[in-house]
């Protein structure tokens, strides 16, 4: 049975508000590494960290000297994190049945809490760098985190997504892949079938020339979950262009596209990327509107089409937020 010794936690308000187990120095790591990666692919930004900040992150945050003054911070019990390490012990022998990448015997458990708006979200670390699960307690009613669950479900297949484990005490457990590095498969033919595109490939060359190109992407979503999976296979391929074309290439922001607001199904998607990807996902909201299919009959954009309309007014709220934060 995993061993979960109290030992106290750090709590950390800024930027993201966490408890940081400190038994292990691989959660503090983590998190400091969470938040480089954060600076350096640009999600938050001068939004919320500042412009010094921002450029520190991008530049590379000393991350060994700042998880240890991590530690170094006062102290405090965390009864109820403690309480959720024995339980995750505890039902070790189950979890690690259901998962293909756990070991069989449960290591010695510490734990690293972010605060999020649809959960409580607990890594859960062993003897590496890097978390062996996930839990997630539902803040609420819990009705973000089911539609985010529903979604991971559906890109299972892809192998992007984590395998749900089950609960512990009310928590939804899944492996973790954060953290983990990404493997890249070569761009076949065979492979490009697989993920949907063109028998050709020209689409792809030509998306991919674009991506060696470019310094950074905006991501249109569809506002429904199974658009989360196309995003997930979009973040696989930045990673290859960065390891082998273009490593400046960066997600500038993800814009929520064909928004019904009328809808549960729309608010609920645009929560689930909020959760997931926070800052990065931009304010302007392009939402459902007749223009957008008319505008092409009479073969112009929508801002020439019907330059007064709502539709038009949505990609000038648009370009006006891509300005204000810097976007190119």
């Amino acid at each position: 049975m995993g061993r979960m010794r109290p030992a106290g936690y750090v709590e950390v308000p800024y930027p993201w508000r966490a408890a940081i187990g400190v038994r292990s120095p691989h959660p503090a790591s983590f998190y400091v590494a969470l938040v480089g990666q954060t600076l350096n692919y640009r999600m938050p930004a001068s939004r919320r960290f500042g412009p010094l900040l921002a450029f520190a992150g991008r530049r590379g945050l000393p991350e060994r000297p700042l998880s240890r003054v991590v530690r170094s911070l006062p102290r405090r019990e965390r009864a109820d994190l403690d309480e959720l390490g024995r339980s995750l012990g505890r039902a070790w022998p189950r979890l690690s049945a259901e998962s293909s990448s756990l070991p069989a015997e449960a290591p010695e458990l510490t734990l690293l809490a972010l605060q999020r708006s649809a959960a409580l979200t607990v890594f859960a670390f062993g003897g590496s760098g890097a978390p062996l699960l996930v839990a997630k307690l539902p803040r609420g009613s819990g009705a973000a985190a089911d539609t985010e669950a529903e979604a991971l479900a559906e890109a299972l297949p892809t192998g992007l997504a984590p395998r749900p484990l089950g609960t512990v005490d009310g928590a939804r457990v899944q492996e973790a892949i954060a953290g983990a590095p990404m493997r890249v498969a070569a761009l076949t033919p065979a492979r490009a079938r697989a993920l949907g595109w063109p028998d050709s490939l020209r689409q792809v060359t030509d998306g991919l020339n674009a991506l060696a190109a470019a310094t950074g992407v905006l991501v249109p979503v569809q506002c429904e979950y199974l658009s989360m999976r196309g995003l997930m296979q979009l973040q696989n391929t930045l990673d290859m262009i960065r390891e082998n074309l273009n490593p400046r290439v960066q997600i500038e922001g993800i814009l929520p596209t064909m928004l019904d607001s009328r809808t549960v199904h729309a608010k609920e998607a645009v929560e689930i990327l909020e959760e997931n990807f926070g800052e990065l996902v931009f304010k302007s909201r392009i939402r459902k509107a007749i223009k957008f299919a008319e505008a092409p009959v009479r073969g112009a954009s929508v801002l020439k089409y019907d330059p007064k309309s709502n539709a038009a007014d949505y990609y000038r709220e648009l370009a006006k937020e891509v300005l204000t934060h810097g976007a190119t």
